[in-house]
């Protein structure tokens, strides 16, 4: 009998024990900072200022974290002034970028980390584990993302907080909801992990949110803008309940908005089922099938060249490949100091393309051999041409630069661009034609470099924000006439010669990616709400419509190109689809799901073949039978 009971002891204590791991112990608070969109000269420096001098004047806050959108712009200028001001905090700071710091990005989303060190971070106070890491797009307009190493480092990180009973909270910057394309990769490791909350920042408002069932909680941005007083949040840890509430420092007002019980939780009980992708799209289209696919780990965001029975490619942690288009095996690899955003062009045996580390590069095509390197003032993140000798590169330094093929000495240089390049160039009669990130449109003398004319848009059309830039678009060139979109969601057509406006176009709304038929008689878009493909006329004096196909793909911002071979055009969408249409009239022909991630532009190699990256890596042949 007395052994029961002393066994019956036993148990009692081992769960008090167990329950004890999980319980907070000593009450704390924390600040929580968010979305500050800090840009030279603006109001929200002073904002910043203010919530972190109030922060300091208080004596009960242990620790300051931090979910994105510390820029505007990603510029590192801008983010070393935000370090500046968070350098003044009497207590340690965690932070995490948004999608303003990797989206928008002079330096293919390095500066971040060369600023502040990391873009995901971990610590534990206490008993309590806080998971922070990156969810922006990188460098390319989209929904929020986690990468595949990034998404193996959070792994890990759940991993070892498990190990030691703690109370895990992940904190980012995007809802993990459907603003992100792989959100449900997040939640179905965070219930399995038991997480007790997840703490986000983006849509500047403070709400309570659900995440596939696990407690979620966004903060407010602390800038004063609309009216509004300048604010961040303060949270309070007690026991087993975690508590929200407004701080506005300019008017010394605390105000309570929410709490939620704070424990792991056991998921196992909630038998709901979540939204996953659909793939069923390529049951329908059973023809269309990979004939082979590989996966570059460090993710893709740029488009596959190919030459012959090679592809050439580079990926974001700086890898590039040669790839063999009959299988997909590697044939060379190639390592640059910081990641490729740039598509490879290819002449006279060479390949050539920019990288994050302020270089362009040309090597020999059969085995990967440096040739020559030109090195930039900042990032390369442009693709080059390459054309009678001569390679056109854009790059971030605000300048744009013509290079010998042969040896990669400067010919020429235009340096009055206020804002960095990351497109491709378009070269049409003497003139080479590009748009960048400080709202202008160019045409330099193809000879000298010389401005020929520049086009921005009008005061009217929300001038001079460079939200709006025609910066990322490749533009098309046909009968005199130059053709781009931009993130206004507007079709433009300018006189090539002159630069005058002949027609543009935004109704319906158009996203910023463009393609032109083979034979130059049709300009490809796509609409950003509508689920509607379109072809205009190159040839019309106003917006002339030659076909138009609904599609039902829903919402799409995916800026990558519109090509087109041997009768088809193909769409790359933000969540992984492809569709192809017969170019002479939009008939939809096939589509298919590669993932759920963004697609890059596409590479026709005929009418049955084409390939095809994403933003996680994935380069495949897709086959048409």
């Amino acid at each position: 009998m007395m052994w029961k009971y002393q066994r019956w002891v036993i148990f009692v204590a081992c769960m008090v024990s167990f329950q004890l791991s999980f319980t907070q112990g000593k009450p704390f608070h924390f600040a929580w900072l968010t979305d500050v969109h800090i840009t030279r000269g603006s109001q929200s420096i002073e904002d910043l200022k203010k919530s972190v001098s109030d922060i300091n004047n208080r004596k009960d806050v242990e620790f300051v974290i931090f979910t994105g959108d510390i820029s505007d712009f990603g510029y590192k200028e801008d983010l070393g002034i935000a370090k500046g001001i968070l350098d003044a905090l009497k207590m340690p700071y965690y932070i995490v970028p948004g999608n303003h710091d990797t989206k928008w990005t002079e330096n293919g989303a390095t500066g971040f980390d060369e600023v502040f060190g990391h873009h995901n971070i971990h610590f534990n106070w206490g008993n309590i584990e806080f998971i922070g890491f990156q969810t922006g797009p990188i460098a390319r307009r989209g929904d929020g993302y986690v990468t595949p190493p990034d998404l193996i480092w959070i792994r890990q990180q759940l991993i070892e907080a498990k190990k030691k009973n703690r109370i895990i909270v992940p904190y980012t910057h995007y809802p993990l909801n459907s603003a992100m394309s792989n959100w449900y990769e997040l939640t179905k490791l965070f219930r399995q992990y038991d997480v007790a909350v997840v703490l986000v920042g983006h849509g500047h408002r403070n709400q309570k949110m659900n995440f596939d069932g696990i407690p979620g909680v966004m903060a407010r941005t602390n800038t004063s803008r609309n009216n509004n007083p300048v604010g961040y949040t303060l949270v309070d840890v007690r026991n087993d309940s975690i508590f929200f509430n407004e701080r506005n420092p300019e008017i010394d007002k605390t105000t309570a908005w929410h709490q939620l019980p704070f424990k792991p939780i056991d998921y196992s009980k909630d038998k709901t089922i979540y939204p996953v992708p659909d793939f069923s799209v390529n049951q329908e289209y059973p023809q269309v099938r990979p004939k082979w696919q590989v996966s570059l780990s460090g993710g893709v965001s740029a488009a596959a060249a190919c030459s012959g029975n090679r592809i050439f490619i580079g990926d974001r942690e700086g890898n590039f490949y040669c790839l063999g288009l009959g299988n997909g095996k590697k044939i060379w690899q190639f390592k640059a100091g910081k990641g490729i955003f740039s598509t490879a062009a290819l002449a006279d045996n060479k390949v050539l393309f920019g990288s994050a580390d302020k270089n362009v590069y040309c090597l020999n095509q059969d085995n990967g051999k440096l040739l020559w390197k030109y090195t930039a003032e900042n990032s390369v993140l442009g693709s080059p041409v390459a054309e009678e000798g001569k390679v056109f590169v854009g790059a971030s330094d605000g300048k744009f630069r013509v290079l010998d093929l042969a040896n990669g000495k400067l010919i020429w240089q235009f340096d009055g661009i206020g804002g960095w390049i990351d497109t491709k160039p378009a070269l049409y009669d003497g003139k080479v034609y590009f748009g960048a990130w400080d709202n202008y449109f160019y045409a330099l003398d193809q000879n000298s470099g010389k401005l020929v004319w520049k086009w921005v848009r009008s005061k009217k059309e929300s001038y001079p924000s460079s939200f709006y830039a025609p910066g990322a678009a490749w533009p098309v060139i046909s009968q005199r006439r130059v053709f781009f979109t931009g993130p206004d969601m507007v079709l433009t057509a300018l006189d090539a010669q002159t630069g005058d406006s002949l027609w543009r176009t935004g109704t319906p709304r158009l996203n910023e990616a463009i393609g032109i038929s083979e034979d130059g008689t049709k300009v490809f878009v796509k609409c950003t709400f509508d689920s509607t493909l379109l072809a205009y006329s190159t040839s019309g004096n106003t917006p002339e419509v030659v076909w138009k196909t609904v599609d039902h793909y829903g919402f799409d911002d995916n800026q990558a190109a519109i090509p087109e071979k041997e009768g088809k055009a193909y769409f790359p969408l933000r969540n992984g689809w492809l569709i192809a249409v017969k170019s002479s009239d939009g008939k939809v022909l096939w589509k298919h799901k590669v993932g759920n991630v963004m697609l890059n532009p596409p590479t026709p190699i005929n009418s049955k073949e084409v390939i095809v990256s994403d933003a996680d890596g994935k380069v495949l042949l897709l086959g048409v039978n």
